[in-house]
């Protein structure tokens, strides 16, 4: 029920898992049109020091009192990594018109969060928009 078309490690590995000219099941309703990229990232709201490769608890960024403040930070290996992703799927697919993360879509979810919301620009400067979301993910109650 779930599946993406890449898939990104911290330390910027890179993983086609289906050939984007495939359908993925990767979140939100439109996979028909969407190419999956997921960033290896524990998120918000839990610190699991005890699993593999997680970033220690000491590193998480505090934006919010409460436990949904608490976000782990993407690593300059991954976004490095997902900049060269886009730009090769832009020049492989014409047709891509914007980007989103899942906060964008209609399933409820609020990644990649307010951490990534300084990365934006790297995607916007390809040409692309970007979907319909709250004005920033950094004044959004989680």
């Amino acid at each position: 029920g779930l599946s993406y078309h890449y898939v990104i490690a911290k330390d910027g590995t890179q993983t086609m898992l289906i050939d984007p000219d495939y359908v993925a099941l990767h979140g939100g309703y439109d996979n028909e049109r969407f190419i999956g990229i997921s960033l290896i990232n524990l998120g918000n709201g839990f610190v699991h020091a005890n699993m593999p490769d997680a970033t220690p608890p000491e590193k998480w960024i505090q934006l919010q009192p409460g436990k949904y403040g608490t976000w782990e930070p993407y690593t300059d290996a991954q976004i490095s990594a997902l900049v060269a992703l886009v730009s090769e799927l832009t020049s492989k697919y014409a047709t891509i018109e914007y980007v989103n993360g899942h906060e964008d879509n209609k399933d409820g979810k609020n990644d990649p969060g307010p951490l990534f919301d300084e990365h934006w620009d790297k995607f916007l400067a390809f040409g692309l928009a970007r979907g319909p979301r709250p004005a920033s993910t950094r004044n959004r109650v989680v």
